[in-house]
């Protein structure tokens, strides 16, 4: 006697649905054989609704203890330190309040900025890669992007906890609340491409660039040497373009005064 099989099922649907949760903890715990399974089977909803229902909480309970406006005159004050061109009363009042509502509204709209980042971040990665021979899609390298986030969501914890621990939050707690990184060594105001430059050598952001080569190179099929000569790459230039150039008005406003 003989049993009839029946009709073979697509091999898609034999495989168990990716279990994002569980690729969260993998891509920090074991990152290699994570990434070879997020290449293969992408998944960007979940990983990023944590993402994005995170930075908003953060946000909002860091934003109770926040006076905008103070932190806002504060910098203004800070920026001015030293200069013969001096804001009126009247004029930094009007400065103080728009530039403290700017701030407020910027830290509530954080999760939608975070989006963005990522989106840029997984298209100009999925370019480069292509431009040297790597495989993969832009729903494969978004994943990719946004797991490899989850190590600044675990800076972002410990940043949490510090700020809401405190009485007051003043400029210098906003920028840099965990010292993860060799920014405090230097004063900002009096030596800023140093301070741009150790504040870059981050903990978390290496770790998450590091998340980063393995999974673009899980996708591309390229060696993870070329793919960390591409992402570093990268980094090399935000630092280059968005910190250095902070740091030349920084010092273009010290000289003038």
């Amino acid at each position: 006697m003989t049993i009839e099989n029946g009709p073979a099922l697509p091999a898609s649907a034999a495989e168990p649905k990716p279990n994002s949760f569980g690729r969260i903890v993998g891509v920090l715990t074991a990152p290699t054989s994570t990434f070879e399974a997020i290449a293969k089977r992408p998944d960007v909803l979940v990983p990023l609704v944590v993402l994005m229902i995170f930075s908003l909480l953060a946000n909002v309970l860091i934003a109770r203890n926040i006076d905008f406006n103070s932190i806002t005159r504060q910098a203004i004050e800070d920026s001015q330190s030293g200069s013969s061109q001096q804001m009126t009363a009247e004029q930094m009042d009007r400065t103080v309040r728009f530039g403290g509502a700017i701030a407020k509204a910027m830290t509530y709209a954080a999760p939608v900025l975070q989006l963005i980042v990522l989106a840029a971040i997984a298209g100009l990665l999925l370019i480069a890669f292509r431009m040297f021979g790597g495989e993969g899609d832009y729903r494969q390298a978004f994943s990719i992007a946004t797991y490899s986030w989850y190590p600044l969501v675990i800076n972002g914890v410990i940043a949490m906890i510090v700020l809401l621990s405190r009485k007051s939050i003043s400029v210098a707690d906003l920028r840099s609340p965990v010292r993860s990184n060799l920014g405090f060594l230097v004063d900002m105001k009096t030596h800023p491409f140093g301070s741009a430059i150790l504040s870059s050598l981050d903990v978390f952001s290496f770790w998450s660039i590091a998340l980063l080569i393995i999974g673009f190179a899980a996708m591309s099929r390229l060696s993870k040497g070329k793919a960390a000569a591409i992402v570093l790459t990268y980094w090399i230039l935000y630092i280059g373009i968005f910190k250095m150039t902070g740091a030349a008005l920084q010092a273009m406003r010290m000289k003038a005064s």
